[in-house]
C-alpha cells in the first residue's frame, strides 16, 4: 500500500487511499475533520499549514470552515498531492498544496498562525517525530496553535490492526510538551477511533528542547 523511506511511510496508491480510509473510519472521516477544523479556526487564524496533508481532507475542511483564510498543505507524495488538488477543485475551494517533508518544511520562520497534523504522525518513526514538531514550532508565530489528530482506537475498536508506529493519546500530549509547546490538552475526537491533542507555540522566554 505504501513505500517506506528513511523519513517514514509514503503512500503511493493515492487513488485508492480515500476508498480504503472510508470503511476504516466507518464512513465518518469528513465529520471529525470538520469538527477538528472548527477547533482550529475558532481563533480566526489567517494562515494555516496542514503537514502530511495526503489527499487533502483536513486542508479542505479548514478552508471550508474559514473561506477567507489562506490554507497550505504539504506532503512528500506527488501522487497524493494530485488527488488533493483534484478534490479541492471539486469542493470549490482554493488550497495551496505543495511538495514537502515534515522534517524540512519549505517555509520561513514565523509564517503560520496554526499547524495541523491529521492522521499523519503514526506514519513517521518515533525517533523523527521530534524533528517534525520542531519544524512546526519553527514556522509558527509565537503563541500560535498546533493540533494533532491521531488514530487512537478505544474499546472494541482496538481489534483493528495496529499500525507499526501507532500513537496513543498520552503519546500525542507528551510529544507536544517535549517539543516545547505549552497549554497542552488532549481528548477524544470520536468515541471509537480518533483522539486529538493541542498545544501553543512558545511566546518567548520558554526553554526549548533541541532535537
Amino acid at each position: 500500500m505504501f513505500d517506506v523511506t528513511e523519513r517514514g511511510d509514503v503512500f503511493v496508491r493515492a487513488g485508492t487511499y480515500d476508498w480504503l480510509i472510508a470503511p476504516g473510519s466507518l464512513g465518518m472521516a469528513p465529520r471529525p475533520y470538520a469538527r477538528a477544523a472548527a477547533m482550529v479556526m475558532d481563533e480566526h487564524p489567517q494562515r494555516v499549514l496542514d503537514v502530511g496533508t495526503g489527499t487533502g481532507a483536513m486542508a479542505i475542511a479548514l478552508k471550508k470552515q474559514a473561506p477567507h483564510a489562506e490554507i497550505h498543505g504539504v506532503d512528500p507524495s506527488d501522487r497524493m498531492l494530485d488527488v488533493a488538488r483534484t478534490k479541492g477543485v471539486r469542493a470549490g475551494v482554493v488550497v495551496h498544496f505543495a511538495h514537502g517533508w515534515g522534517q524540512d518544511l519549505p517555509f520561513p520562520d514565523n509564517e503560520f498562525d496554526a499547524v495541523t497534523f491529521a492522521s499523519v504522525l503514526h506514519h513517521i518513526p518515533a525517533a523523527q517525530r521530534g524533528l517534525v514538531l520542531a519544524e512546526a514550532r519553527r514556522v509558527l508565530r509565537p503563541g500560535a496553535s498546533a493540533l494533532i489528530v491521531e488514530l487512537v482506537p478505544a474499546r472494541l475498536a482496538r481489534l483493528l490492526p495496529a499500525h507499526r508506529h501507532q500513537m496513543d493519546q498520552e503519546g500525542c500530549r507528551r510529544l507536544l510538551r517535549a517539543s516545547g509547546f505549552t497549554d497542552v490538552e488532549a481528548a477524544r475526537l470520536t468515541p471509537a477511533l480518533l483522539a486529538y491533542a493541542t498545544g501553543r507555540s512558545p511566546s518567548g522566554g520558554e526553554h526549548l528542547p533541541l532535537w
